[in-house]
């Protein structure tokens, strides 16, 4: 039993000794004031450090789908960023005292509903900016990746449209309906007017020791990415225009009803629009239902090409259809010639 005891004792007197010697090695962690103004790392520790970003889609949460009755799914979009630190050089050994990330949208803003792969930390978004506090973990400076979902807002100002669907256009003989049976429906939708890209800047701010004692130093490093890229940004939509030989669309279709104006003739879907087209040339249709069929100059097309045309001024340039340009009919994506 004393032998026992005492060869207990001994593993417990190692133990300590091991777990002692391990802890002279390791460099304490001091704390810093938040209002301490610290000098800039030297060059060779801020350009050791690396910052990089990489964008991909993401699923939209289905809160941001419907609301208020209409569908908004056009003007929000969901983005997984992937984002790595990697020490070089001197960086390496740096001990990370405190850390910040932030994330600043160009040509957009964030939704308001943000999350983090790191934990524990805070996740703080307004629409001007995402900041994640802290963003590495106390200690050595080690190499690490993470993932930030967001949604995001495309820039531009909402704006309410109407898609068009009909009954059938054709019998299970192949033939067309007649315009005075087929008939239209709208469903009202929420896109946004522009639809350019969206970048961000990532902003990674450090409070770091170097191995000299009591020496700390703050490092700022920025990247930049590319949330959204134009395609992406565009509504998925789509219009029919006359297009002539293989050029660009001039005029576009709209149905007039006299109690409630012009209505340019937007898709949901491109196989429909091009269906559509098809119906019209077939039947020689002037009408649908209750609607003429017309067409007219989109405004500012040629100077706002980032910009979905709101067609305030539609009736400016509307006529009554005309069998040519009954046979030019186009599809192609809202707001392109």
């Amino acid at each position: 039993m004393l032998d026992r005891t005492l060869a207990r004792m001994v593993f417990c007197a190692t133990f300590v000794g091991v777990l002692t010697a391990g802890c002279q090695h390791a460099r304490p962690v001091p704390n810093v004031p938040a209002d301490a103004e610290l000098a800039a790392c030297p060059d060779p520790i801020q350009n050791g450090i690396a910052l990089r970003g990489s964008v991909s889609a993401w699923e939209l949460p289905k809160e941001f789908v419907t609301s208020e009755g209409v569908e908004k799914r056009y003007p929000f979009l969901a983005r997984k960023m992937l984002i790595a630190v990697v020490p070089h050089g001197p960086a390496r050994d740096l001990t990370i005292v405190d850390s910040e990330l932030a994330i600043t949208p160009f040509g957009g803003t964030f939704a308001g509903w943000a999350t983090s792969s790191l934990r524990p930390t805070g996740v703080d978004v307004t629409p001007g900016r995402l900041r994640i506090d802290p963003y590495l973990p106390v200690g050595r400076f080690r190499p690490q990746t993470a993932t930030v979902d967001a949604v995001v807002r495309l820039g531009g100002a909402a704006y309410d449209q109407s898609a068009i669907t009909t009954t059938a256009m054709w019998d299970d003989a192949q033939r067309p309906s007649s315009p005075d049976d087929l008939r239209v429906t709208f469903t009202p939708l929420r896109h946004f007017t522009v639809y350019d890209a969206m970048n961000a800047k990532i902003t990674l701010r450090l409070v770091v020791q170097r191995s000299q004692p009591d020496s700390l130093c703050e490092a700022t490093v920025e990247s930049s990415v590319r949330l959204v890229d134009r395609e992406a940004a565009r509504p998925p939509l789509w219009d029919l225009g006359t297009s002539f030989k293989g050029g660009v669309r001039k005029r576009f279709l709209a149905l007039y009803d006299p109690a409630i104006g012009p209505v340019r003739a937007i898709f949901t879907d491109p196989v429909a629009a091009r269906g559509f087209a098809m119906w019209v040339q077939q039947t020689g249709a002037t009408h649908v239902g209750r609607y003429q069929l017309g067409t007219f100059v989109a405004e500012d097309l040629e100077s706002e090409l980032t910009t979905v045309p709101t067609d305030r001024a539609i009736m400016e340039s509307y006529h009554a259809i005309t069998a040519e340009e009954r046979e030019l009919l186009k599809v192609g994506p809202l707001a392109e010639r």
